[in-house]
């Protein structure tokens, strides 16, 4: 029989006391977009010499012009690797977390419309679906590919804290959001037929 031990989880208001089975925690190496063990901190070193890429954010949160593409990438980037894949909602994720990809963002690219402070509340609307695409990917290339608890933990990505990643894939296999996963796989399948039948 499987032991027990005490894990304690961090969240912004309580820590939530939870039993979980004793399970090994080697990572294998799987290839993850955006992960990159050579270069954990994802930031772009200062220099005088850098010269930062010029965005507009409207008040949607989206970034247009020339330089949209690259921003959208880098951000998505940056929040893979900056915030703690278990977290499960971007309003939970720590002000720490979020400074830390902004701040890199901002290292990069300058934005030319709004004041910054504006500009981080705008841009930020549109992180917590970065967030979530991340998660998305880790189900449908890790997750999905194992069928037992102890082989999707065993597959933690490089790059990704094997702390975090456990505590991401017991709560992936809650059956509230496996329940939830399962029904927008069903929207999206519907989607695309009525796509398919209108073309």
């Amino acid at each position: 029989m499987l032991g027990f031990h005490l894990k304690w989880y961090q969240s912004t208001t309580a820590l939530v006391h939870l039993n979980l089975p004793v399970t090994p925690l080697t990572c294998i190496t799987t290839f993850y977009s955006g992960f990159h063990p050579s270069q954990p901190s994802g930031d772009v070193q200062e220099s005088e010499n850098v010269r930062k890429l010029p965005i507009l954010i409207d008040i949607d949160g989206v970034v247009v012009g020339d330089n949209a593409s690259r921003w959208n990438t880098r951000a998505g980037s940056l929040i893979r690797a900056r915030i703690p894949v278990s977290y499960t909602d971007w309003r939970l994720v720590h002000s720490e977390f979020k400074d830390k990809v902004w701040n890199a963002l901002m290292r990069e690219f300058e934005v030319t419309n709004v004041d910054q402070a504006l500009a981080r509340s705008h841009a930020e609307k549109n992180f917590s679906t970065k967030f979530r695409y991340g998660k998305w990917v880790l189900r449908k290339d890790i997750l999905n590919k194992f069928e037992t608890l102890e082989e999707q933990i065993a597959a933690c990505p490089a790059g990704i804290d094997p702390n975090h990643w456990e505590q991401f894939v017991i709560y992936e296999n809650t059956s509230e959001v496996m329940a939830r996963n399962a029904k927008n796989g069903e929207n999206i399948k519907l989607n695309d037929s009525r796509h398919t039948l209108k073309g």
